[in-house]
């Protein structure tokens, strides 16, 4: 069933499961609205990638995620265009313009397409990443040669060969600095190498090597697809705070999710739709916590989608008021501060604080807001306004707002 564009809010309310949900907030966008297939779609920079079954055979296309009405097709052929990826600036595919496939690349920028191979070999699907791509190549003359693995420089048009063997080198992966690859031999035991790119030298990855790259995390994020108990739902995961946070919530299957900072994309019954993440919330100390007198707590929260931040305390649940801001998302304060924030929970018992985010165009979010206690002397403080255990004959009488830079 096609449905058509839309956007919509989706708010999660808390529940707890591995690690637990969070309060959450998603603009979820339909790109595409037709009566073909669109498919594995494929997210960085500013763009998303899928491809779309025109007429019978598959076709590459591109969209701003910025003016997702108005995507760009970039092949029109009689053949198929399958498993585009992209940098942010440039498309690389895999057309299969003649027996074996061909490694085309096209610039957003100009509008221009460059074919980049131009043999009889089998090309694998290309990868690509700040203006290089990748891909096993396998001769072909009586039978089929094991891979090789190229890597072709945007910048210069050059083509640089990797691999010069008799093993089958294959699954090449890349990154701004890396490239990665599988070499197995003809009894399939297989090592890792890796390429590294600034001074071209290869080597065996150690035991314990990890390819942390992947087009569904960027970050400290992961984007991923779970069952909700009807259908598969797109999730996000902070590695850092360990929570999930929901994504969608609909009556589709929804897969192949990819992420670029806080932007997602996936398909979904046939399209493809666009996500723009965000969320502010507290991490710690957690609400209602007594904390120690000295030394001065740390202040953490999780924020994506937002690029600065203010914090403030106050006997008031009251938003944060002035210019300065924060561009990481925990604070200790300096002893002043400290004692500053001390003399609101001397006067009222409790000090709450919050965070204010303010996102790429200037507007803002809020988190919720928590409140602690400060134990002073052993005991928690509660209302000590007139409480004089520190020899100054009256506590202290400042109430108000606090907000720290």
């Amino acid at each position: 069933m096609k449905l058509r564009l839309f956007t919509s809010l989706f708010i999660l309310t808390g529940i707890l499961v591995f690690g637990g949900f969070v309060h959450a907030g998603s603009t979820v966008i339909q790109v595409t609205d037709n009566l073909y297939e669109d498919s594995l779609p494929q997210i960085k920079g500013n763009y998303v990638v899928w491809q779309g079954k025109v007429n019978g055979d598959w076709e590459v296309f591109a969209c701003n995620i910025y003016t997702p009405e108005a995507p760009i097709r970039i092949t029109d052929n009689d053949y198929d265009d399958i498993s585009p990826q992209t940098d942010g600036n440039h498309v690389a595919w895999l057309g299969d313009s003649r027996a074996g496939g061909e490694i085309f690349l096209y610039d957003i920028e100009s509008g221009g397409i460059t074919q980049i191979t131009d043999d009889d070999h089998l090309d694998s699907p290309p990868q690509i990443a700040d203006g290089r791509v990748v891909w096993a190549s396998q001769e072909v003359s009586d039978s089929v040669e094991p891979g090789e693995i190229m890597l072709y420089h945007i910048s210069t048009g050059v083509t640089e060969q990797l691999t010069d063997d008799t093993l089958d080198d294959s699954d090449p992966k890349i990154d701004s600095n890396t490239v990665f690859w599988v070499q197995a031999d003809g009894e399939d035991n297989s090592i890792l190498f890796i390429h590294d790119i600034a001074t071209g030298v290869t080597s065996e990855a150690p035991e314990d090597f990890v390819w942390g790259d992947s087009p569904q995390t960027d970050g400290n994020l992961t984007v991923l697809t779970r069952h909700d108990g009807d259908d598969r739902e797109i999730f996000l995961r902070n590695s850092d705070s360990r929570k999930y946070h929901q994504v969608t919530d609909n009556d589709l299957e929804d897969s192949y999710p990819s992420i670029s900072g806080n932007n997602m994309a996936w398909m979904a019954a046939g399209e493809i739709f666009l996500g723009e993440y965000e969320y502010l919330g507290l991490s710690s100390p957690a609400d209602n916590a007594a904390l120690s007198n000295n030394p001065p707590a740390t202040f953490a929260w999780e924020g994506i989608g937002y690029e600065k931040y203010k914090i403030e305390f106050s006997s008031l649940a009251l938003p944060p008021g002035n210019d300065s801001f924060l561009f990481q998302t925990s604070l200790t304060p300096t002893g002043e501060d400290w004692e500053a924030i001390r003399a609101i929970g001397q006067k009222n018992g409790s000090v709450h604080w919050m965070v204010e985010g303010i996102r790429s165009d200037g507007s803002v979010g809020y988190s919720e807001t928590w409140s602690f206690t400060i134990q002073e002397f052993g005991e928690v403080a509660t209302g000590l306004a007139n409480d004089d255990t520190d020899g100054s004959g009256g506590g202290p009488c400042f109430i108000g707002t606090v907000t720290l830079d």
